[in-house]
C-alpha cells in the first residue's frame, strides 16, 4: 500500500513488498492473503487471540447478539463516525482499530465523507476478510493489526478510532502512546463507548453469578480480564501523552439499566427473542440521559464514555503526509 508507510510490528524498520508478501531487513516476513494484509506481531498475547478466535466464530450472529441496531446504541456508533465524517477531506487517512464485522465502517461510508485511505484492521484474519467480502469501496484497505505494536510509520493517519475495543487491550496506556506515535499532529485519536471501571466491574461479578444458572457458553477472554476506565484515567492520558481532550462524553444512564436488564431477562428466561423497545421509547431514555448526565458528578455514573483527543502540532513533525492517489500500483493494486 504506497500511499502507507508500512514499519514491521516486531522490529519497526520499514516493510517492502516481496513475492505477495511483506519483509523488512530485520528478516521478518508477514502474507498478503486476498484482501488482507496480515501484519500482526509473531507474538501475541494469549488473551488477544483469544478474543481474535472467540470473536471470528460470531460474525454473522454479532450485530443481534451485540443488539448493534438499537437505537440505544446506533446513536452513540454514528456520533464517533459523525464526529470523522465532518471533519475529512479528499486526503484524510482513516485507521479504525478493532473493526469487528464492520458495522462502524458502513456507517462511515454511509455518511458519503470525502477521504482518501480508510483501513480498517481487525486481530481476526477471518473477521478481516469477511468485512473485505461485503465493502467494495477501492479506499479501504484491510489489515490484521494489534493496537499495541501497529505495522504504520510516523505521523501516517489524520484519524485512529477504536469502538469498545480500548479496554480488551492488555496495555491500553501503551497503546494509546503506540497510536499517538502514528497520528499526524493535529490529527484525532477517537475511543467510543468504554466501559466505567466502577459498573464494569460490578456487571462482571453479576454475569459470573447468573452463568451458574445457565448452559456454559463461550465467552469474551479479553472482557473477562477487561476493567474499564474512569473519568480521571482518560485526563491521565491526555497528560501523559501530550493529548488535548476535545470530547469526553458520558453514554447511558438510564439506558444502560435499561439495557442491561433487559439483556437480564432475555438470558435468565431464556427467551426465544430478545425485548425490543419501540424507537421512540429509547429515544425519550436517551433524552432524559443527556438532561440528567449534566447534574455535577453524575458522568461518574455513567455506564461508558466516549473520549476524544487531539494530538498536539509539533515544529518537527509534517503537518499532513504526502498521499498518493486511492489505486496506485504495487502493493494498492493488489488489494482487489
Amino acid at each position: 500500500m504506497d500511499d502507507i508507510a508500512l514499519s514491521c510490528p516486531d522490529c519497526r524498520q520499514p516493510l517492502v513488498r516481496r513475492e505477495g508478501g511483506l519483509v523488512c531487513a530485520g528478516g521478518h516476513a508477514f502474507a498478503i492473503r486476498g484482501a488482507v494484509h496480515s501484519l500482526l506481531p509473531h507474538a501475541v498475547s494469549e488473551t488477544l487471540a483469544g478474543d481474535a478466535s472467540y470473536h471470528a466464530g460470531l460474525v454473522e450472529q454479532w450485530i443481534e447478539l451485540a443488539q448493534m441496531n438499537t437505537l440505544r446504541n446506533l446513536h452513540f456508533h454514528r456520533r464517533a463516525v459523525e464526529f470523522i465524517a465532518s471533519r475529512t477531506d479528499a486526503q484524510s487517512r482513516i485507521l479504525e482499530l478493532g473493526g469487528g464485522v464492520g458495522f462502524d465502517l458502513r456507517l462511515f461510508l454511509e455518511t458519503g465523507a470525502s477521504f482518501g485511505r480508510y483501513v480498517f484492521s481487525e486481530i481476526s484474519e477471518a473477521q478481516a476478510a469477511y468485512v473485505a467480502g461485503g465493502v467494495s469501496d477501492p479506499r479501504v484497505t484491510y489489515f490484521t493489526a494489534d493496537a499495541s505494536r501497529l505495522p504504520f510509520g510516523d505521523h501516517q493517519f489524520d484519524f485512529i478510532y477504536m469502538v469498545g475495543a480500548l479496554h480488551h487491550l492488555p496495555e491500553p496506556d501503551n497503546a494509546v502512546a503506540e497510536m499517538k506515535r502514528a497520528t499526524r499532529p493535529g490529527g484525532f485519536l477517537i475511543y467510543a463507548i468504554e466501559p466505567n471501571r466502577r459498573l464494569f466491574l460490578m456487571l462482571k461479578t453479576i454475569v459470573r453469578r447468573v452463568r451458574r444458572l445457565l448452559p456454559a457458553k463461550a465467552h469474551s477472554p479479553a472482557d473477562e480480564e477487561a476493567e474499564g476506565f474512569l473519568v480521571r484515567d482518560f485526563e491521565r492520558i491526555a497528560a501523559a501523552n501530550g493529548l488535548r481532550v476535545v470530547r469526553l462524553e458520558p453514554v447511558w444512564l438510564i439506558s444502560g439499566v435499561m439495557h442491561y436488564g433487559l439483556e437480564f431477562l432475555y438470558r435468565v428466561l431464556r427467551l426465544r427473542r430478545r425485548i425490543r423497545l419501540p424507537k421512540a421509547a429509547e429515544s425519550a431514555i436517551i433524552a432524559l440521559d443527556r438532561v440528567v448526565l449534566r447534574v455535577p458528578g453524575m458522568r461518574h455514573l455513567s455506564w461508558h464514555y466516549t473520549v476524544i483527543y487531539q494530538r498536539d502540532f509539533e515544529a518537527d513533525a509534517p503537518t499532513r503526509p504526502v498521499t498518493l492517489p486511492a489505486r496506485t500500483p504495487g502493493i494498492v493494486g493488489s488489494m482487489g
